[in-house]
């Protein structure tokens, strides 16, 4: 099957399943289209900002996206079995500013520092949301669905912001560069943990 065929079939799937498994992964689809339509990137040249700002300012929508499709899905639960940063959908997206603007922050410089492709991050960005996706409840539920639903989401968001950013070109080893972004991940989180911390005691 011709590659770009695949591409959009991927695409297509997470949009098709929406009245089964949710909005959430559409993040997914988003992504596929961003590498599929390949004048997107030359588009989003145009806007008059730096690369490392432009890069941080998609990788922050797109998340705050992600967080508004599972702001949507998680509203017919009930308060308790929501999984979200808060039960109230506007504080949900007040800390999630915190959270998306801390990995955005990190990966902007990870990006143009260490030459990442959209593919490097998708990859490293969805293994680790499986990590940390409930604090690890995800990673011990051994729901290999899970696994690929969480996968997909956490790894296309950030991606998407490398889709639409310049070529940064693939100049490191496998080993080295899965060491940097275990690196870059872990340090995004702590970040992120430190502006939810900020965040939570201004509304005390």
């Amino acid at each position: 099957m011709n590659k770009r065929i695949f591409i959009f079939i991927a695409a297509l799937v997470p949009i098709v399943m929406v009245p089964f498994t949710g909005f959430t992964w559409i993040i997914f689809s988003l992504y596929c289209f961003a590498v599929y339509f390949k004048k997107l990137p030359e588009l989003f040249m145009k806007i008059p900002l730096s690369p490392r700002l432009k890069f941080f300012v998609f990788f922050f929508i797109f998340g705050m996206l992600t967080e508004v499709f599972a702001i949507v899905d998680n509203l017919p639960k009930p308060p308790a079995d929501r999984i979200l940063f808060s039960a109230n959908p506007w504080l949900d997206l007040y800390f999630a500013v915190g959270y998306y603007s801390a990995f955005a922050l990190v990966w902007s410089v990870a990006y143009f520092r260490f030459k990442f492709s959209h593919l490097d991050i998708f990859l490293i960005a969805g293994a680790f949301g499986v990590l940390f996706e409930q604090t690890g409840k995800i990673l011990l539920s051994f729901n290999f669905l899970a696994y690929l639903y969480v996968f997909l989401v956490y790894g296309s968001y950030p991606a998407i912001a490398a889709v639409l950013s310049p070529e940064q070109g693939d100049r490191m080893k496998p080993m080295k560069k899965i060491a940097v972004g275990v690196i870059v991940e872990i340090s995004s989180f702590l970040l992120a943990a430190l502006f939810l911390r900020v965040l939570s005691i201004r509304i005390q």
